[in-house]
């Protein structure tokens, strides 16, 4: 009983909830209601009595006229088409709801609390984040003609589907709105700023049956030591030149291009100037690791194996005991740091981050870094980085990408778990 009472829901954004048993399905609402009947392309939620079936889900996307492309809680699906067909679809005999998305619920719920803050020069960033094609039919517009069409703010499309638009604190609420009427923006969400995570290092790294003991060798013992292998990387930087990668045959790192032959570095993307930034939809790197060291410390933890010239020997060889987990695997490094330690990743992780690693035969990407939390919670968030993650994921399932959970967990209390890890 209570699970069929939790299925009877529509969970959205920020814990919020429609229950679809105490409101009308749209065909039963009083048809006096203003605007009934029109054409226009409007957003809508569609409730099915249970999972659908692949025939069920034929059918309905050929009354749709368009793919289902957005699932959410509970065997609900947000769609965009027009009113008749709507109603249309509302009549199959698995449909149990349909309801007309609203605006306000396409906008991320720290635009509609107190907690939404600035940058250094009194700017917000949002995220307009656009329909699919095969959601849309009639859409024709392409980011860049929308971008340069809205003059409300500045807006810069940074992929096919993502726009970012900047505007002052005092504006933004009033910006977002603007932008949630949009037939062809599916949410509006904060841009939120990321940090570096992983500040402490687990000796369960290698999976240790007796971690500190002696004689323990964990996946060791079934041969599992990283031969073959490229992992991709993005954080603050990398010391090439520090003993756990260096290369006594190739001192020269290969610089945005990839050479599968070297010991440990195939390849070292940072971009910067024009080629990098919100309108080019890359990181922005420099070449450099932040004081902390932090990107050389993951990628050492991942994958390190020392080695460095002769006369250093001794020192080398007590260094041997603290190499990586997967210490014979390389890496293809993606730099997202800049000088201050801010990170720059690119604004569509889908498109501006996991193709270049991939390309290189990398099939692990590791990121120890996210969502940099204001507030307790504000960071557990089911956004457009984690979407990203996860369309990546989906579109080459031969790619895992792994990210920290974070560097709250010792609080003990829920929510700790930050995007895009979510």
């Amino acid at each position: 009983l209570c699970s069929g009472l939790i299925q009877n829901t529509v969970q959205l954004s920020g814990g919020r909830i429609i229950d679809t048993d105490s409101v009308l399905s749209w065909g039963s609402q009083p048809r006096s209601r203003a605007g009934a009947g029109r054409t226009e392309l409007q957003h809508w939620y569609i409730q099915v009595t249970n999972p659908l079936s692949l025939e069920q889900k034929q059918q309905l996307q050929e009354n749709l006229g368009s793919q289902l492309r957005r699932y959410l809680p509970h065997n609900t699906y947000s769609v965009v088409s027009n009113e008749a067909v709507a109603l249309k679809v509302e009549r199959l005999a698995f449909v149990r709801w349909v309801g007309l998305r609203a605006p306000d619920d396409k906008l991320d719920p720290e635009l509609q609390s107190n907690t939404l803050r600035a940058d250094s020069e009194g700017l917000v960033s949002l995220y307009a984040l656009l329909v699919e094609q095969s959601e849309f039919p009639l859409g024709t517009h392409s980011a860049e003609e929308l971008a340069a069409s809205w003059k409300f703010a500045s807006c810069v499309a940074v992929s096919p589907r993502k726009i970012i638009v900047q505007c002052p604190h005092g504006q933004a609420k009033h910006i977002a709105g603007l932008l949630s009427e949009q037939p062809e923006v599916r949410d509006v969400e904060v841009k939120r700023p990321v940090a570096l995570k992983n500040n402490v290092a687990t000796q369960l790294l290698m999976g240790e049956r007796d971690p500190g003991g002696e004689g323990t060798s964990g996946i060791y013992d079934l041969g599992l030591r990283g031969e073959g292998q490229i992992i991709g990387i993005a954080d603050s930087g990398l010391d090439v030149e520090n003993c756990m990668f260096w290369d006594r045959d190739n001192v020269v790192v290969p610089h945005n291009s990839v050479d599968t032959s070297r010991r440990k570095v195939v390849a070292y993307w940072e971009y910067q100037g024009s080629v990098c930034g919100l309108a080019a939809g890359r990181a922005c790197g420099d070449s450099t690791d932040d004081h902390g060291g932090h990107g050389t410390h993951v990628t050492g933890s991942a994958l390190g194996d020392v080695d460095g010239p002769p006369a250093y020997s001794s020192e080398l060889a007590s260094a041997r005991a603290f190499h990586g987990t997967a210490y014979k695997a390389k890496v293809a490094f993606t730099d997202i740091g800049r000088p201050g330690g801010t990170l720059y990743p690119p604004s569509d992780l889908n498109a501006g981050l996991f193709p270049d690693p991939y390309e290189a035969g990398a099939r692990v990407h590791s990121n120890s870094w996210g969502c940099y939390p204001t507030s307790t919670g504000s960071c557990n968030v089911y956004d457009s980085m984690a979407v990203e993650v996860d369309q990546f994921s989906w579109d080459h399932p031969d790619f895992l990408v792994v990210v920290a959970v974070g560097n709250s967990g010792e609080l003990g209390v829920p929510g700790t778990v930050e995007s895009p890890g979510t």
